[in-house]
């Protein structure tokens, strides 16, 4: 080799060896701060107007965090049609989604189903801080036998609306709703006397109203892993409910029937979820005026929590830290801002935002709040099922309110556990 040509050999080397350490460290730097982004799904029954809503807040959760994405699907229908889903997708071999919003009845079978997981233990040092920032009692809607399956997610509570036009065509105080049933059945009445629009309707596609109707007229519906609604008082609730049907002061209609018809003006009360303010007002405009839930006279009212908790399911442990992090995203005030907008409350305990004065109902009801039962064994969906069965023979006179209930209590306690 010539002296020119190992020149330029020497120089090369040299610059080889300048730049390539350089080019490695750039590499690994690149791959020191480009983080692992974990996908996961959670399973949710919202559509509509509600579904866009949780979209939104899902995207802001994704938009600030780097190392998790979550996946919102939808599987519309009522809880038990998204748990029958889930279960069909374990039975087909497949994981289930890391996380569920399972309805609050429904904790208890969703947990034995698809082995919920313990968020105290996956929050660990965070977790007592991130609990704190929750509602106690809402808190405690997710948990079970002192375990924190979940948080609280969509909570509404039952509440009575009613069209402010017709109760002024009926002569009543546009401002004033009836405080008992007693006189939601004497303003009844009146409505179909003075302007022959519909009295009302009571929510009938799951469990949940009548639960509230039992549980306040002083019969609980769970005992000691027992069924006992099937009392005095809530035989006499259910006759209540019943004879609202035969003197005609609700219509034989259905709930997606009487939904349409009290938007549309044609019936004039409806005991309904408080969360349905936000759609029906957008209809209704100031027409729609929300009160709390009536009560059995001066009996103090129970009124089982609605909606959905956040359960996580995921099977693995970065599947879990991901969940984690969602958990800790809903108890916030950009989180929480975004939610009520749906028409349900706010979960945090010292943040609660208003979306319309007339959500302020629900919030003012929460002290009355208690869980909505949760059927205990692995046929828990089962007996819901049941209830609503024997509750529709009762409304539309197949049976009495004392049969009904009595075969409705016994059927389920002997599936129960």
């Amino acid at each position: 080799m010539n002296k020119y040509r190992r020149t330029i050999f020497l120089v090369t080397l040299l610059v080889v060896s300048l730049f390539v350490p350089v080019l490695f460290a750039q590499g690994a730097a690149e791959s020191q701060t480009t983080p692992t982004v974990t996908e996961i799904e959670i399973w949710h029954r919202w559509s509509g107007a509600h579904e866009k809503i949780f979209l939104e807040m899902v995207d802001l959760f994704n938009a600030n965090n780097a190392s998790v994405k979550v996946v919102a699907t939808s599987i519309p229908g009522q809880y038990a049609d998204l748990l029958s889903r889930a279960t069909a997708q374990i039975a087909a071999g497949n994981e289930p989604p890391a996380l569920i919003a399972s309805g609050y009845f429904l904790f208890d079978h969703t947990v034995r189903t698809f082995g919920g997981a313990d968020l105290t233990k996956i929050g660990g040092k965070e977790a007592a801080e991130v609990f704190a920032r929750f509602e106690p009692a809402l808190l405690g809607l997710a948990n079970l036998k002192g375990v924190q399956y979940g948080v609280p997610l969509a909570v509404s509570i039952q509440a009575f609306f009613y069209n402010a036009e017709i109760f002024k065509a009926a002569g009543l105080d546009p401002n004033t709703a009836p405080k008992t049933w007693a006189e939601v059945i004497e303003f009844g009445k009146i409505i179909k006397a003075k302007t022959g629009k519909e009295a009302l309707f009571i929510s009938t596609p799951d469990s949940w109203y009548m639960s509230a109707l039992l549980e306040s007229s002083g019969a609980p519906m769970l005992t000691d892993g027992r069924a006992t609604f099937d009392t005095k008082d809530g035989i006499a609730a259910m006759e209540m409910w019943r004879k609202m049907y035969v003197d005609g002061l609700i219509p034989q209609v259905s709930y997606a029937e009487a939904q349409r018809a009290f938007q549309a003006g044609q019936i004039a009360m409806f005991g309904i979820s408080s969360m349905n303010y936000g759609a029906m007002g957008q209809t209704m405009g100031d027409a729609l005026k929300v009160a709390p839930m009536p009560s059995f006279d001066t009996k103090v009212k129970h009124q089982p929590a609605g909606g959905a908790g956040l359960i996580v399911t995921a099977r693995s442990n970065a599947d879990q830290k991901a969940a984690w992090e969602f958990v800790k995203f809903l108890a916030t005030a950009p989180a929480m801002d975004i939610w009520v907008k749906t028409g349900y409350v706010s979960v945090m305990k010292d943040y609660k935002p208003l979306t319309d004065p007339r959500q302020q109902a629900a919030y003012d009801q929460l002290p009355y709040a208690i869980s909505w039962t949760n059927w205990p064994g692995p046929r828990g969906l089962e007996a819901e099922g049941i209830l609503a069965e024997w509750r529709d023979r009762i409304l539309s006179g197949q049976t009495s309110a004392e049969e009904g209930l009595k075969k409705a209590a016994a059927a389920i306690n002997a599936i129960i556990k």
